[in-house]
């Protein structure tokens, strides 16, 4: 019966030692919050009310290019963050080279 238990208490104790150290000294980093003070306010110059219970920001941005042509890409999905000079629409260039091509002759 000592022999059958021995093993059986190794093991518990492994385990609970990787548990322990999981909670402890490998447990992830905390997520960093940013905590700001209330205030009441007016939002109107913010936000629309574009349905009942749903705000949306008024910021938006159009894409209008001067040329006309077929999208080859998109590199930047909805909603995601862009830097000034990063592309976020990529024309097929295939109508202007050949229009360059007629010109050139």
């Amino acid at each position: 019966m000592r022999r059958r238990r021995a093993p059986l208490l190794l093991g518990l104790a492994v385990v609970l030692a990787i548990a322990i150290a999981r909670v402890t000294v490998l447990a992830p980093d905390p997520v960093p919050v940013e905590v700001v003070t209330v205030a009441p306010g007016r939002v109107e110059q913010t936000v629309t009310n574009s349905r009942a219970g749903t705000v949306r920001t008024r910021r938006r941005a159009k894409l209008s290019p001067e040329v006309g042509g077929r999208v080859v890409a998109i590199p930047h999905r909805e909603g995601q963050r862009v830097r000034a000079g990063d592309v976020v629409l990529e024309l097929d260039g295939e109508l202007q080279r050949a229009k360059v091509d007629v010109a050139a002759r």
